[in-house]
């Protein structure tokens, strides 16, 4: 068959990727990082009744396959699990609270291994935290708790290994303070407690 000159291969070799679904992952491979890829735009968890309720508040989803590292931001399973890309979320407190932290995998999404994400809680502090802020890390199949968390913007870091892909979400539980040790020092702190 002779070459007609409105023969166009390279309209040609596009229908045949997009019919194959390569195009489409070619595509995706360029996607913008999320937008809580940095420190600076982490996505804020808001505690209702203007900071004062207790309960279980959601964070937004996050995907993080497309999230990056900052330079300079530290990464508390680098070294044990390559952790090196991670999104941000924070939240405030205007009174000491107890808070436990979980991250969970949004509808559609699983966490695969429980190595390849995990989380970091950092006390106040400017961005990019480091280890000296660090408040505690778990990997992404626990809870990260502190019995009495006081008032304060405190910085959730999320991070995951290079070829992690998935959408995640926080939940954020927040209840009355305690000493598991010296029980008696917030006594009056809780409602049914008064």
């Amino acid at each position: 068959m002779p070459y007609h000159k409105c023969f166009r291969p390279t309209l040609l070799i596009a229908v045949l990727l997009l019919n194959t679904g390569l195009f489409t992952s070619f595509k995706s491979s360029y996607s913008p990082p999320p937008l809580n890829d940095s420190c600076g735009t982490a996505d804020n968890i808001v505690i209702s009744g203007g900071g004062f309720d207790y309960g279980v508040f959601k964070s937004a989803d996050s995907d993080l396959t497309m999230a990056t590292g900052e330079t300079g931001e530290f990464f508390e399973f680098a070294s044990d699990f390559s952790h090196e890309k991670s999104v941000w979320f924070e939240f405030t407190l205007v009174t000491s609270r107890s808070v436990k932290i979980k991250l969970e995998p949004a509808p559609g999404s699983v966490l695969p291994d429980p190595r390849h994400s995990g989380v970091t809680l950092y006390s106040p502090s400017n961005c990019l935290p480091g280890v000296s802020n660090r408040l505690g890390s778990i990997i992404s199949s626990g809870e990260l708790e502190r019995y009495c968390t006081t008032p304060g913007t405190y910085r959730i870091q999320v991070t995951g290994v290079d070829d992690f892909s998935a959408t995640v979400f926080l939940n954020l539980t927040v209840s009355c303070p305690f000493d598991p040790i010296y029980p008696e020092v917030a006594t009056y702190d809780c409602p049914d407690k008064a």
